[in-house]
């Protein structure tokens, strides 16, 4: 049983549970909020020596940013429960925290608690709170995350006035079209030149850069939300994640063109896998060409069972 299987056969279990509400989405909603949590652990998602500490603290938080824009809102708020290793040096430990805080403030996020503990394993776990915002402030979110990254998101008058429908998993509709953000399959490629070599072959390459400061691509959800019938954010590759959808919305797939075992299997992406009805399809395309974006059209959701001809991702 690899990794996958075994988070399925948990959340299959789990769900059953009388507790358990908002299981099965990016984020869960609650009112005008939506709630991430996701874990970044060493061992399990990265080696210490592949990245510095800030590059670590970055993506960790880009994980988590990535799930609540996939939803259709910007974050806010975060906790932060992060394990220390003991072999870090009092300078390391500054720098670890320096590197947390600059990471914060990239997003426009308050980080207002969480514990700390040490550990042998460097590990971040964090949990985040987002809003709806009025889509004027959502464009400028999106702008600046995918072209300003070194410009800060400003709140002032900013929170939605009008509720807008999250965007969720449920809501694929027959005829719809399947489509995917950006450029999928350069992440498993570097993954696994790490594997073989345990460093970058040039760590100046825009797709190695890509891989240890990720820009979420999930933040062009925000511009498109009121064309979309639902989404997903690609982190566990793009075969999983189609799966994933028509399996939650009994339906199957008409595919389109073929891809690669790269860019079918390729997980931490950043990308978004969207349905969208037929007539919004054209008004999508020309909102993520506002944004510099392309959107990929690869299928159409017809009745019937989506049977997947390549399962998992990289580190499944």
């Amino acid at each position: 049983m690899n990794r996958i299987d075994r988070e399925d056969l948990f959340l299959k279990t789990l769900i059953n549970g009388r507790s358990v509400k908002g299981i099965g989405d990016d984020a869960v909603a609650i009112g005008k909020c939506v709630f991430a949590a996701d874990s970044f652990v060493e061992g399990s998602h990265f080696k210490r020596e592949w990245f510095s500490l800030r590059e670590i603290a970055f993506k960790s938080l880009s994980v988590n940013v990535s799930d609540i824009y996939a939803m259709g809102a910007v974050p806010r708020y975060a906790l932060l429960c992060i394990t220390i290793p003991k072999s870090l040096s009092a300078t390391d430990v500054c720098h670890l925290a320096e590197a947390v805080d600059a990471a914060c403030l990239h997003y426009g996020i308050l980080l207002v608690g969480g514990d700390s503990i040490v550990s042998p394993l460097l590990g971040f776990h964090w949990t985040l709170i987002g809003q709806k915002m009025s889509q004027q402030y959502s464009n400028q979110v999106a702008y600046q995350i995918l072209h300003s990254p070194t410009s800060q998101p400003r709140f002032q008058n900013c929170l939605e006035s009008s509720s807008y429908r999250w965007v969720m998993r449920k809501g694929v509709k027959r005829g719809d079209i399947f489509a995917f953000s950006g450029t999928i399959g350069d992440s498993k490629k570097t993954f696994q030149c790490l594997m073989r070599q345990n460093k970058f072959e040039n760590s100046q390459s825009r797709r190695n850069q890509r891989f240890k400061q990720p820009i979420p691509h999930s933040v062009i959800t925000l511009p498109l939300r009121d064309c979309l019938h639902a989404g997903i954010d690609i982190s566990d590759g793009l075969a999983f994640e189609l799966r994933r959808l028509c399996k939650q919305n009994h339906c199957g797939v008409r595919m389109l063109r073929k891809f690669s075992s790269h860019q079918m299997q390729s997980g931490e992406e950043y990308e978004m896998l969207f349905a969208i009805p037929r007539q919004k399809w054209l008004k999508s395309k020309r909102i993520a060409k506002r944004f510099r974006l392309p959107l990929n059209a690869f299928g159409v959701a017809i009745r019937g069972v989506y049977k997947p001809y390549l399962r998992g991702h990289y580190a499944g």
